[in-house]
């Protein structure tokens, strides 16, 4: 479960009975090939979802180092936002948090550039 980064417990799954292929026809009727999906390190999570997707905002590739290094969105968060996230320990990350930090950091972006 890699508690650690997704969150998800044993626990938290110990009711479910949906397939991915369900999952899939659920995301594929909200999100449409002209939206744009926002996330760190999106393409981990599209991986597992067995999705592609062309309109994508990654920062952890929009704000990589110059050496090529990616950034935590922890890291990201804390020193461009002077927002703490992650604070949770071993219960893992919050996805809500997560989006809502991945969606500012992408807004300020796009607003003020690299700078």
């Amino acid at each position: 479960y890699l508690t650690q980064y997704s969150g998800i417990t044993p626990k938290m799954l110990q009711d479910v009975n949906k397939r991915i292929e369900s999952i899939q026809l659920l995301l594929l009727s909200l999100i449409h090939e002209d939206d744009v999906i926002i996330g760190h390190s999106a393409e981990n999570d599209l991986r597992a979802l067995r999705i592609v997707h062309s309109n994508i905002v990654d920062t952890a590739v929009v704000f990589r180092g110059d050496n090529g290094r990616k950034y935590s969105l922890k890291h990201l968060s804390n020193v461009l936002l002077q927002r703490q996230i992650q604070r949770s320990g071993s219960s893992g990350h919050c996805s809500r948090e997560d989006a809502e930090a991945s969606l500012i950091l992408a807004l300020r972006r796009a607003k003020h550039g690299s700078s």
